[in-house]
C-alpha cells in the first residue's frame, strides 16, 4: 500500500480503478484530495524490505505519476484477510470494526462496515443508557450487522477473483479460479440490506425497502432554509410521510414515539433542491424510520402506521402507553 500527497503540478485520475494487469494486479483510489493511494499486488519473490525501499516506490508510481509532482505520506506491505467473528459480543464486550470483520480492499467498504457497526450500537447504547429499553436491545447488534458484513467480505472476494480472472485472460493464461467461484462476481448486487433484528420481519427480502437505507436529498424547508433530509429527522426515530394525513397517530402511538424522543416529518412541505425523494413513496404514504436512517416499516394495505409503532414497542421491549 502507498498514500501520496499529490502536488499542484499532479494530474492523477479522479476515479477508482480496479486495474488488471497481468503483470501486477492493482487498485488506485482517489481518496480526497490531494491524497491517493494505491495497492499493489506482492508478486512472487518480492520481499517486504524491496518493497519499502524509497528506489522501489517511486518506480512502482513512475507509471501513474512524475516524482517531482507528489509527497509520500505512508508506504506498508500487508496481507489482507476475508473473515468474520464466530461472536461478536460476550457480556458488556463488543467487536466492532476490524475485530469484527477484515475484508479485501476491492470494495473499499472495510472502514464503511466499521461505522454501520459503530452508528448501531450507538443509538442502542444511547437507548439503554437514558432508561428507555433494556440490554436484551444488544442482543439484535449481531442479528443485524453480522449478515451485512458477512455479505460485503464475500462481494470483495468476488471481485478480487474477477481481477485475477481478467488478468488470466489478458495473458492467455486459464481461468484461476472453478466456475463456482466465479459465478456473478459480484456484479450488479445493490448494497446488502438488514434482514432481521428491529425491523418488520414480514416486509423484508426481495425489493422491499424495509431494511434499505432511506434515500437522503437536499431540500428546502417553508422558512427558505436548504439542507440535507437527514438534519430534519434529527437523532432518534422518525415517522415520514408524504402528507399531513398519512402521519396521524393514536395515542398510545403517540406516547412511544414521545418516549424515543422521535419526530414527524411531512415531505409535502419540503421543496427537493437536489436528489429526489424516495421512490417508496410512489408505494407507499408512510415509513417508520430508525435512528441510524434504516427503513424499520412501511404502512402498506397490512400494516398502518399505528401497527408498525405498536410492533416497534414490543421489538424494544417497551409497553404502548407507558
Amino acid at each position: 500500500m502507498i498514500d501520496i500527497i499529490q502536488g499542484p503540478g499532479g494530474d492523477l485520475p479522479l476515479k477508482t480503478m480496479q486495474v488488471c494487469d497481468p503483470a501486477r494486479l492493482t487498485t488506485y483510489v482517489c481518496v480526497k484530495d490531494p491524497n491517493r493511494r494505491w495497492e499493489f499486488q506482492l508478486l512472487e519473490g518480492e520481499t517486504r524490505e524491496q518493497m519499502l525501499h524509497p528506489e522501489r516506490i517511486q518506480q512502482l508510481l513512475d507509471p501513474w505519476i512524475a516524482r517531482e509532482h507528489y509527497e509520500l505520506r505512508r508506504a506498508a506491505v500487508y496481507q489482507f484477510h476475508a473473515a468474520t467473528a464466530d461472536r461478536w459480543r460476550v457480556g458488556r464486550v463488543f467487536l466492532a470494526g476490524d475485530s469484527a470483520h477484515q475484508t479485501p480492499p476491492f470494495l473499499g467498504q472495510g472502514l464503511n462496515a466499521g461505522f454501520r457497526d459503530a452508528v448501531n450500537l450507538a443509538w442502542k447504547l444511547a437507548l439503554i443508557h437514558h432508561g428507555v429499553c433494556d440490554e436484551r436491545l444488544l442482543d439484535s447488534y449481531e442479528t443485524e450487522r453480522d449478515a451485512h458484513a458477512r455479505d460485503l467480505v464475500e462481494w470483495a472476494v468476488a471481485i478480487g477473483q474477477l481481477m485475477e480472472t481478467l488478468a488470466a485472460r489478458e495473458a492467455g493464461l486459464p481461468d484461476p479460479h472453478s466456475a463456482d467461484q466465479k459465478a456473478g462476481y459480484g456484479q450488479g448486487r445493490n448494497v446488502p440490506p438488514l434482514r432481521q433484528g428491529i425491523l418488520i420481519d414480514s416486509q423484508t427480502g426481495g425489493e422491499s425497502p424495509v431494511g434499505r437505507l432511506l434515500r437522503q436529498p437536499t431540500v428546502r424547508d417553508a422558512a427558505g432554509s436548504e439542507c440535507r433530509l437527514d438534519e430534519l429527522l434529527g437523532r432518534g426515530f422518525a415517522v415520514v410521510g408524504r402528507k399531513q394525513s398519512d402521519l396521524r397517530l393514536g395515542d398510545p402511538a403517540n406516547a412511544v414515539l414521545e418516549r424515543l424522543g422521535g419526530r414527524c416529518l411531512c415531505l409535502e412541505e419540503l421543496e427537493v433542491i437536489e436528489g429526489a425523494v424516495d421512490s417508496l413513496f410512489d408505494s407507499h404514504p408512510a415509513v417508520v424510520l430508525r435512528p441510524d436512517r434504516y427503513i424499520f416499516g412501511v404502512v402498506d394495505d397490512h400494516w398502518s402506521l399505528d401497527h408498525l409503532i405498536a410492533e416497534l414497542a414490543r421489538k424494544l421491549f417497551l409497553e404502548l402507553g407507558s
